[in-house]
């Protein structure tokens, strides 16, 4: 993050930005042994239409978000990172997350007030590069993402490097899978369909 961590105030973040006592690094990796340590995903509404705070989510095979990755520059950064925590979709659903309801302002005109938190708009404002948000085969949790919740096969960690690995599975519950690991079995997989 390029700030606040969701749920941090702005005191803290100053302090530990002032004291140089980050128990995490403000990287990728940092955030995702931050999220590791406290075993949730806070809510934020930057994303939304609303202001209703929500966790989004991807239901696209994690190998498939790796390979679309692109930089988005209205936001100064890449769409996604080899980093993060993936959840069996029964686990999201039994927690009350849902699929988006993609589609343009009638679609968002129509919908009942309560039906809000879970619209995203198919496509973003015409531009030169205007972007189909629907690939993101996003879900929506309107409460935080609590993994003392879920039973423990049900969670998975990815990260870039097996290195990193490594040292996740050292203090982690969870599956721990390199992105490094996964891309070179699924090379020799199509190697051997050749």
């Amino acid at each position: 993050p390029r700030g606040q961590w969701a749920g941090e105030s702005h005191s803290d973040y100053l302090n530990e930005a002032v004291l140089s006592d980050a128990s995490h690094s403000r990287t990728a990796f940092g955030t995702l042994q931050r999220l590791i340590d406290e075993r949730v995903i806070r809510t934020t509404s930057g994303n939304t239409r609303v202001s209703v705070d929500v966790v989004c989510l991807s239901a696209r095979p994690l190998l498939n978000l790796v390979a679309k990755r692109i930089f988005r520059q209205h936001r100064g950064r890449w769409d996604f990172e080899h980093y993060g925590i993936g959840v069996r979709r029964k686990s999201v659903s039994a927690l009350g997350g849902r699929p988006v309801i993609y589609g343009d302002d009638s679609v968002w005109q129509s919908l009942p007030q309560g039906e809000h938190p879970w619209f995203q708009p198919r496509q973003s404002r015409p531009t030169k590069t205007s972007i189909d948000w629907t690939i993101e085969n996003e879900w929506r949790l309107t409460s935080e993402l609590n993994f003392d919740r879920l039973p423990v096969d049900d969670v998975f960690v990815f990260c870039a490097t097996e290195d990193e690995a490594a040292e996740l599975r050292s203090t982690c519950d969870w599956r721990v899978v390199s992105v490094e690991t996964l891309n070179a079995r699924s090379q020799g997989s199509d190697d051997i369909g050749n």
